[in-house]
């Protein structure tokens, strides 16, 4: 469990530093932009390395036991935030109308795990990403008012698209990659 809780302290401290600006735009007059990101990218990237191992490593008991239920509203929680998740990076009525695009599929997706999964190690890594993902959305709430763009419905396409695609990709090689098959 120490693995998976150092991956997701990297992992949260890494994205968390961004919205501390003036320490983010200090960083970058230092260091430039690109070894920023690339600094940043590699960080996310060893925490959420982390988190994988620690979360397959991690001995697990039941702490509670999910609803019967719980499997197939993951199953749509997860196709949503899949295409929540493309829908963020493409100027779409869904980013349009809903600010936070990226985030609320961070919610739907750890709900929806929470909902299908009741051990320690579930508790930990789903409760952690959906605690992080309300705190970020407060966060960037008190920023202000975002960007306005002119949304297109071709991105809203787009987004459903790439989301059912990655959702069909991810849920084949799901038990290769995450451990439970789910099918």
């Amino acid at each position: 469990m120490a693995l998976l809780i150092t991956g997701l302290i990297i992992f949260f401290a890494t994205h968390l530093f961004t919205a501390a600006r003036t320490q983010r735009e200090a960083l970058i007059t230092r260091i430039g932009e690109t070894p920023y990101k690339g600094l940043h990218a590699a960080a996310s990237l060893v925490g959420f390395v982390l988190i994988i191992m620690g979360f397959g490593a991690a001995g697990t008991s039941e702490i509670y036991t999910p609803p019967g239920w719980g499997r197939a509203v993951t199953s749509l929680f997860v196709l949503l935030a899949f295409i929540l998740l493309v829908a963020s990076h493409l100027k779409g009525h869904i980013k349009a109308k809903l600010r936070h695009p990226m985030l609320s599929g961070v919610i739907l997706w750890s709900i929806g795990h929470l909902l299908a999964n009741g051990d320690s190690a579930g508790l930990v890594l789903f409760g952690s990403f959906l605690l992080y993902s309300i705190a970020a959305i407060a966060l960037v709430n008190a920023r202000g008012p975002a960007g306005e763009f002119t949304p297109s419905i071709k991105h809203d396409l787009i987004a459903a698209g790439a989301g059912v695609a990655g959702f069909a990709v991810v849920l084949y090689f799901h038990g290769a990659l995450f451990g439970p098959a789910l099918f």
